[in-house]
């Protein structure tokens, strides 16, 4: 029953948000990745995917004498019941918390497309009885059940739950998004006439509804995406938007081509990278990347620092409204709808130097007939990374004199190696190293005075 149904033991868990990441909750999305969509600096993304529950305003309970109660449901976002939600309605018949499915002892479950179940508590589980003369209808964002107090126990008085249900399948994936009247525990309806219990709106569980998506990038390197949710004016607990990127624009890299993910909730964004070893690890902060939300807009600001070199990018969002116990996906919105990438391409590139930081040499004091070596670090300005190829060359002189020295270069590292003359002793070592990648080029300087032997 739980594969259709929303537990009424679930409620509790509403109540709190922790952070949670959740590259495993939402892995089934990445399952529908293909290809890409033509380049733009503008996405669109279809409204009403987002997977909202029935959103419950009110619930009332009315004494239909002699025989019947009715219980009247309304909706303020469901005019027309989908064909994949549904409404359980559980019956507190004791007044004891004890018994039955967290305190609940019958249950009455309605679906667009039958009348109604029954299920009664036995002493150790809810079995289904027949739901004779229980019916129910939906129309104009409302539900109404009529029940025989006899399918209640004959009750005239009784705790009542309402959960409404909504399923969405993504591949082999499902999420199940609800919204509890009331969140914790049961209405209570004493038996008169006609009780109303209301609940607050905008309660529902439903993913973060992407619209739009509008790509920006700036000189100084920062690259906007601008995310439009047009259900959320700001983000909140247990809502998180994921933006994913394939940074070297190859399927076969990454997990399904994803290289990094930046996952922002509420209070809190993560940075994380897929490892072929490990999985998704998280970035160590400080990381350069920065969010916000407000205007029905979550904006996620990435450097191309943390972007790699290509200079094009292919990417894709998920947004999701997640269970703060479990960690669990209750409704997803995939952008592109299908799961597959938006493409861009970075246009305000500025112009990349090589950055060498300071010449140092290897061992720390040269001496008379050893070796040496001097080692020059070199990084990419536009990234901040360590160069991965290039070339490295040098010049030495000794005392006014050429000394032969070899250039070479490995993992961002340019050396220069030589031989310090054997009658160098006391003399000053001048040279340069120059390492190119890229076509760009960056010279460094050194000196350092030849140490005397040791008597």
């Amino acid at each position: 029953m739980e594969d259709v149904a929303t537990s009424s033991e679930s409620a509790s868990n509403r109540r709190h948000v922790r952070n949670v990441l959740i590259p495993g909750v939402l892995a089934a999305a990445a399952l529908l990745l293909a290809g890409g969509a033509s380049s733009a600096g503008s996405y669109s993304d279809p409204a009403g995917d987002d997977n909202a529950a029935p959103d419950i305003t009110s619930v009332s309970v009315a004494d239909a004498l002699p025989d019947d109660v009715v219980v009247t449901v309304t909706t303020s976002n469901e005019p027309t019941l989908s064909r994949n939600a549904w409404f359980n309605l559980w019956f507190d018949l004791d007044a004891d918390s004890e018994t039955g499915v967290a305190g609940s002892d019958a249950l009455v479950r309605y679906f667009p497309d039958m009348v109604a179940q029954l299920f009664v508590w036995n002493g150790s589980t809810l079995v289904e009885r027949p739901a004779t003369d229980v019916t129910g209808a939906y129309e104009a964002g409302a539900l109404t059940m009529n029940i025989p107090k006899a399918a209640l126990g004959g009750r005239s008085a009784f705790g009542i739950l309402v959960v409404s249900g909504k399923r969405q399948a993504l591949g082999a994936a499902a999420f199940t998004a609800s919204d509890f009247a009331p969140d914790l525990g049961h209405f209570r309806w004493p038996g008169t006439p006609r009780a109303a219990f209301p609940d607050p709106d905008n309660d529902h569980v439903a993913a973060p509804d992407i619209t739009s998506v509008k790509v920006t990038d700036a000189v100084d390197g920062w690259v906007r995406f601008a995310v439009t949710t047009t259900n959320y004016e700001k983000l909140r607990n247990e809502r998180v938007v994921v933006l994913w990127l394939d940074t070297d624009s190859r399927s076969a890299t990454g997990e399904y081509g994803v290289d990094a993910a930046v996952v922002l909730s509420d209070d809190d964004v993560q940075v994380l990278r897929a490892d072929a070893s490990q999985g998704w690890t998280e970035d160590e902060p400080p990381t350069r990347v920065r969010t916000r939300t407000s205007a029905n807009v979550v904006t996620i600001e990435v450097h191309r620092s943390e972007l790699g070199t290509s200079g094009r990018l292919r990417f894709r969002l998920t947004a999701a409204s997640i269970d703060s116990t479990s960690g669990a996906a209750l409704a997803v919105d995939l952008a592109p709808n299908n799961g597959s990438f938006w493409r861009y391409g970075v246009t305000s590139v500025p112009a990349v130097r090589l950055v060498a930081g300071k010449a140092v040499g290897v061992p720390a004091g040269a001496s008379p007939g050893k070796p040496f070596e001097v080692r020059l670090r070199v990084r990419r300005s536009d990234t901040g990374r360590e160069i991965t190829s290039g070339t490295a060359t040098c010049r030495v002189r000794v005392g006014g004199r050429s000394v032969r020295a070899k250039g070479s270069l490995a993992r961002g590292v340019g050396r220069c190696s030589f031989v310090v003359p054997a009658s160098a002793a006391g003399k000053t070592v001048r040279g340069s190293i120059t390492v190119r990648s890229g076509g760009k080029s960056v010279t460094a300087g050194f000196s350092t005075v030849v140490g005397t032997p040791s008597a």
